[in-house]
């Protein structure tokens, strides 16, 4: 695992997954993501869209899922999570399902 956080390529991951799913992204996510985002909240703005985008069944084959786990994973969110307790293994199952 890396030692440092890159969080411009973490903001960039973040803004791509907005863009690539831009027609199933509500326009409160987006608002919230971007808030998120503005303030350095990294973690809220992954986990809350990452969230949203399973409600909606997001496909999957879009993006490099080894890529959003691992940063999922640099972000701490395999051990603690903002706004689900169970977000990890839901985000986990949902990819690999």
């Amino acid at each position: 695992m890396r030692s440092e956080i890159d969080y411009s390529e973490i903001r960039e991951a973040i803004l791509s997954l907005l863009s690539v799913y831009s027609e199933i992204i509500e326009a409160d996510t987006y608002s919230a993501v971007m808030h998120y985002l503005q303030h350095g909240e990294y973690e809220m703005a992954f986990e809350g869209l990452l969230i949203d985008l399973i409600n909606a069944k997001f496909e999957k084959q879009k993006i490099n899922i080894d890529y959003y786990l691992s940063l999922g994973q640099v972000l701490g969110l395999d051990k603690n999570t903002v706004f689900n307790p169970n977000f990890w293994n839901d985000f986990v199952n949902y990819l690999y399902k």
